[in-house]
């Protein structure tokens, strides 16, 4: 997992720059939080904070940020060392797969080029 909170700490999250309401300074504590993640009452509180982080949780919406965060994310649900994290992750991810993005002032993306780049990625942990 070391790995992993290095890559978040490495990653220029302001390049991102999504919309208005996009914090990137919330980005990385929120990732190391899910990273770190032990107790599964925990769980929903990381959950939120991630999603918060990287999207709007109200409006069903994530912001160019998952770009670089699903890979974080996916690591993790993708881990079985700790069932909470992974449980954890994998409730974030199929969350994400129904929300739509919302782009900002991104110039890289567009919200069609964004929502592909996010279905490929969440497509195995939708319900569908």
């Amino acid at each position: 997992m070391s790995r992993l909170v290095e890559q978040v700490e490495k990653t220029d999250w302001s390049k991102f720059s999504g919309p208005k309401c996009y914090q990137s300074d919330k980005v990385p504590e929120a990732l190391k939080s899910l990273i770190m993640l032990t107790r599964p009452e925990h769980a929903n509180e990381v959950g939120d904070k991630v999603i918060n982080a990287i999207g709007n949780n109200h409006r069903g919406t994530y912001y160019p940020a998952i770009l670089a965060a699903l890979e974080i994310i996916v690591s993790i649900a993708n881990d079985g060392e700790n069932l909470a994290r992974k449980t954890c992750a994998e409730a974030i991810l199929n969350d994400l797969y129904y929300f739509e993005p919302e782009v900002g002032q991104f110039e890289d993306y567009d919200s069609q080029g964004l929502k592909s780049f996010a279905m490929k990625a969440l497509a195995p942990y939708s319900d569908d």
